[in-house]
């Protein structure tokens, strides 16, 4: 008990809270066509950027329903998780955080888009088509990895 008491005090004044967050990212297709949706100039990691829904895993929560869960409070679609399309890592601006992202494939159910306050717009975009819309890397090459499903 001391010496998990110590850790903590450690952490907290010596070394800082470092800690590890679990984010799902939703490719969602119609066919050949990408969702993208462009964050709000507010958002901590991609403001004003075009990108796909995601966000947080709770703790406690398994990744599908996630993906699931973050899409339909971003865009009020509903999809079925298709399979694992990238993984990736990157350290946070603070340098206290490593962000940890898997990316899964998703088939669209339902059609009508409803944006939450997180977001501005939307498009759809053909996946045989984008190189010329200026994304960022890292969309780029989700795209590329891509196996239509």
């Amino acid at each position: 008990m001391i010496m998990g008491l110590i850790y903590i005090i450690k952490m907290l004044f010596i070394g800082g809270i470092m800690e590890f967050k679990i984010v799902v990212k939703a490719l969602i297709l119609d066919k050949n066509a990408l969702l993208l949706v462009k964050r709000s100039k507010d958002d901590e990691y991609n403001p004003n950027e075009l990108t796909v829904p995601g966000g947080f895993l709770d703790f406690g929560e398994k990744l599908n329903v996630a993906v699931k869960r973050e899409v339909k409070e971003e865009t009020n679609l509903e999809v079925e998780v298709q399979k694992i399309n990238t993984a990736w890592s990157f350290i946070g601006k603070e340098k206290d955080v490593q962000i940890i992202g898997i990316s899964f494939l998703c088939k669209l159910l339902t059609k009508e888009i409803k944006l939450n306050e997180e977001l501005l717009s939307y498009k759809w975009i053909n996946i045989n088509n984008y190189k010329d819309l200026n994304l960022p890397k890292w969309l780029i090459k989700e795209i590329e990895q891509i196996k239509v499903i």
